[in-house]
């Protein structure tokens, strides 16, 4: 909980902490490519999901006004000896 003029000012809870060198660079990327768009004014929220032949794919999409958004892509290989990747990429939606 945390507190601001003796009131109740926000809930948090802890998902996960990671301390890898590569994940710390990919949060502030993400961080400095939506700071750049952010600007613009509200922003959305999209889930999305799609499977693939061998695998499935996970997707964040936070649309901006002005048709830019931010995907963030999580590729989940149904092998197990095939690493997941994680893409951040910049779109332009009309």
């Amino acid at each position: 909980m945390i507190f601001r003029d003796n009131r109740v000012s926000y809930l948090r809870r802890d998902v996960a902490q990671y301390t890898e060198p590569e994940t710390g660079e990919f949060a502030l990327q993400l961080y400095r490519t939506i700071a750049d768009i952010q600007k613009q004014g509200p922003v959305s929220l999209r889930i999305e999901s799609s499977e693939l032949s061998n695998g499935s794919s996970k997707y964040l999409v936070l649309g901006f006004s002005g048709g830019k958004a931010v995907r963030i892509s999580v590729l989940i290989p149904d092998s197990p000896n095939m690493k997941r990747t994680v893409e951040i990429t910049e779109e332009l939606q009309n």
